[in-house]
């Protein structure tokens, strides 16, 4: 049974229910009212001159007057009917007709013939309480129909309104189950159908974004891939061929094609996992100033050979934070890396703030433009697409910083801004929660 059909039903269904519990309420109501009504007998006086009328005219023809007065004197209705039950005189003839058989009778006949007649006594309330629950009867029987032919209608508007949308969204769900692109669910329906629509909307544009994304990995991979892999293969022919020399500079190139390879496949992997949630950290308390100081320390081999200025600006005082010690190094050894690759300066602090504490790795370089901020800790993603990985990375490094950071419960943000001389000093924060004690 479709959803449309279940509300039609519910809604007659529950109308249907009123209604009877309606009618049965006001009818009690209409009887209770009325409850202390008794019936009245006629006197024998009374009764002999209806038989001396009988006698006189051998039948009830033109009694109406007599029993009018009689049925006024008593407070009765009286109907007279004959041997079948045929009414001959009602006094009360706009009333509806109550079971005769429940009423107090009175039987009327002459001597010489087998006809008879039978007067029929009730009071006027008692035919007033039946005539009046009879005219409820029937005014329930119409106010019941038309209640529900409206709530019919209601009822399939309401259906209509409800299980549209429901039908589009499944629509929609079923399509998108077959791999068609751009499908969307309209998001005009009632209440929470409308914000399910919205919900479904957004998981399929997250689902595209996260398909283009995935298409984007693999050609970025794959170009990454091909450039070593084809410096690789043409030094490696050539040698063969006897054009190339295998003295040691060029096995020296070879074998950092075979490094950057592997470079490559470490960051995949280690994104991947990341991604996944597959990384098992082993957390334990650190100081900031600690963390900070051992970065300086690995790099600064590097930074003397490159003219690189590392500062070190942290006071020993900040509360200590909860970290997979080798994962922390490598988000820290990364940015610096960064930082080391585009400015002529890198300043490493820390501070404590709204319950977290920040490390935060500056430099003095061209800066990131801003075009460029939000997208800059996605895969393969470069400010300058035209550097290889010789010289500007795969691209992976700042995403794997961003899942790793995210595994310790914090959030890497960074900010760019020029100043006056054009120059633009970028400034990478990782937020880490404060280690309750």
């Amino acid at each position: 049974m479709s959803l449309r059909t279940r509300i039609v039903l519910a809604v007659l269904g529950a109308t249907a229910v009123a209604l009877v519990l309606a009618g049965w309420v006001a009818r009690q109501a209409v009887r209770t009212e009325f409850a202390t009504v008794v019936d009245v007998e006629i006197e024998e006086a009374d009764l002999d001159v209806l038989d001396d009328w009988l006698e006189t005219n051998r039948s009830f023809d033109g009694v109406e007057p007599l029993l009018d007065d009689l049925a006024t004197s008593y407070g009765l209705r009286m109907i007279l009917t004959d041997e079948e039950e045929a009414v001959v005189s009602d006094t009360r003839p706009s009333d509806a007709l109550p079971p005769l058989a429940d009423l107090p009778a009175y039987q009327f006949f002459l001597d010489d013939q087998d006809d008879s007649w039978l007067l029929f006594t009730i009071s006027i309330e008692r035919s007033t309480t039946d005539n009046t629950l009879a005219n409820l009867d029937r005014s329930f029987v119409v106010a019941g129909v038309g209640s529900l032919l409206i709530a019919g209608l209601i009822g399939l508007w309401l259906a209509n309104l409800i299980s549209g949308p429901v039908r589009g969204l499944t629509d929609a769900v079923t399509r998108m189950g077959r791999g068609e692109q751009g499908v969307r669910a309209s998001g005009d329906g009632p209440g929470e159908i409308g914000a399910l629509a919205g919900s479904f909307n957004e998981l399929a544009d997250d689902l595209e974004r996260s398909e283009d994304a995935r298409r984007t990995m693999l050609a970025d991979a794959s170009h990454e891939l091909r450039t070593p892999l084809a410096n690789l293969k043409g030094h490696l022919e050539g040698i063969l061929d006897g054009v190339v020399e295998p003295d040691e500079e060029t096995v020296a190139g070879l074998v950092g094609d075979v490094d950057r390879l592997g470079g490559l496949v470490d960051d995949l992997q280690s994104l991947s996992l990341a991604e996944a949630d597959a990384i098992t950290l082993r957390l334990e308390p650190m100081a900031p100033h600690e963390l900070l100081r051992r970065t300086a320390a690995a790099h600064s081999a590097r930074a003397q050979a490159e003219g690189v200025v590392v500062l070190l600006s942290v006071t020993p005082d900040l509360p200590n934070v909860a970290v997979d010690q080798l994962r922390i190094d490598q988000v820290l050894g990364n940015l610096v890396s960064n930082a080391m690759r585009y400015g002529d300066e890198v300043t490493l602090s820390a501070q404590a703030k709204d319950g977290m504490v920040e490390l935060i790795v500056s430099d003095n370089g061209l800066g990131i433009p801003a075009d460029e901020l939000k997208a800059i800790f996605e895969r393969f993603h470069r400010t300058d697409p035209s550097r290889d990985r010789t010289t500007g990375g795969g691209g992976l490094g700042l995403a794997i910083v961003a899942q790793l950071v995210r595994l310790h419960g914090g959030e890497v943000t960074v900010t760019s801004e020029t100043d006056v001389e054009g120059r633009t000093g970028s400034t990478f924060t990782v937020r880490l929660p404060i280690l309750s004690s």
